[in-house]
């Protein structure tokens, strides 16, 4: 609790989808932070508003970050946008467990339903049902279930990692014995 009232105290929104901070989102900081998000990311330049496509390969997080975008799915998403959609999803009328976002929530965010669809899949939402035609959809949030490690990877072959694989442990000389002198 301490550090999040010590991160509100700086400025930092903790939303439900990333950490922002709303000073940073203005015009103005964002024409200044533009210059950093250009060393970031060179070859990709979003329109200032609505949503963006993500080129191949995605640009890295921090580019997006300068920019104030979160990736999800195929766009590039303003981050308000994401905390607007959180907002309504939580204000959203429930059916089956899920949340059903209506057309006009859909408008206010600037959305298609494709859209939408497309980010809440790449938010890790999923549809509580099949869809039925002429009614919206409603999503739950999937969990993300226990964390399995990984099983550990061999290393690429004529790499140095590879050659220190390779190598043994020496076994440590043995300690010297604390005789008492005569």
């Amino acid at each position: 609790q301490a550090e999040r009232r010590a991160l509100r105290a700086l400025g930092v929104r903790i939303g439900a989808f990333s950490l922002y901070m709303p000073a940073l989102l203005t015009p103005r900081a964002r024409a200044w932070a533009e210059s950093f998000a250009a060393q970031a990311a060179p070859a990709w330049r979003p329109a200032a508003e609505g949503l963006a496509p993500l080129p191949s390969p995605a640009p890295a997080r921090r580019a997006l970050g300068l920019r104030g975008r979160v990736a999800a799915g195929p766009y590039a998403v303003p981050a308000q946008a994401l905390e607007k959609l959180d907002e309504l999803l939580r204000a959203a009328p429930r059916r089956n467990g899920g949340s059903v976002l209506s057309q006009e929530s859909l408008d206010s965010l600037g959305w298609s339903a494709d859209e939408a669809t497309a980010i809440l899949r790449g938010l890790n939402f999923a549809p509580v049902a099949r869809p039925v035609e002429g009614e919206p959809m409603a999503w739950r949030r999937r969990s993300a279930g226990p964390r399995t490690p990984s099983p550990p990877r061999a290393p690429v072959p004529h790499s140095p990692f590879a050659a220190l694989a390779g190598l043994t442990p020496v076994p440590p000389p043995p300690a010297p014995s604390a005789r008492p002198q005569p």
